[in-house]
């Protein structure tokens, strides 16, 4: 299944970004394709160019980072797994509420991944 990875990344210390490298390697295992704009070449560049990819992201247009996720969202998704604190950043608001008027699930990344597709599905 085609799976975009929601969560906190603008604005949080480390972006979140093992717990994203986490959830994505688990699901990977379990033969999903996962996508997240901070693993994208892009962001991989700007970290490579600036450091400490969370450092980057902030200097970069987070305008474009979010279109990343969107147009992935809109053109390839099939569900969208939503990490903890989802709900407290407006970018993952925005690609689950995108999820949504697509009438894609989106599940809680805990429960997705004891129970895939028969997890409960939230609503943005």
């Amino acid at each position: 299944m085609k799976l975009y990875l929601a969560g906190p990344a603008h604005g949080h210390p480390r972006y979140y970004a093992p717990l994203f490298q986490r959830t994505a390697a688990m699901l990977r295992l379990e033969e999903h394709a996962v996508f997240f704009p901070l693993e994208q070449p892009i962001c991989k560049a700007l970290a490579a160019a600036g450091g400490a990819l969370e450092e980057a992201a902030v200097e970069y247009d987070a305008a474009r980072i979010l279109l990343l996720g969107l147009e992935w969202i809109c053109e390839e998704a099939e569900g969208v797994v939503a990490l903890p604190d989802w709900r407290g950043f407006r970018s993952s608001r925005a690609e689950v509420a995108a999820a949504d008027a697509l009438n894609l699930p989106v599940w809680p990344a805990a429960e997705f991944l004891l129970r895939g597709r028969e997890a409960t599905a939230v609503t943005s």
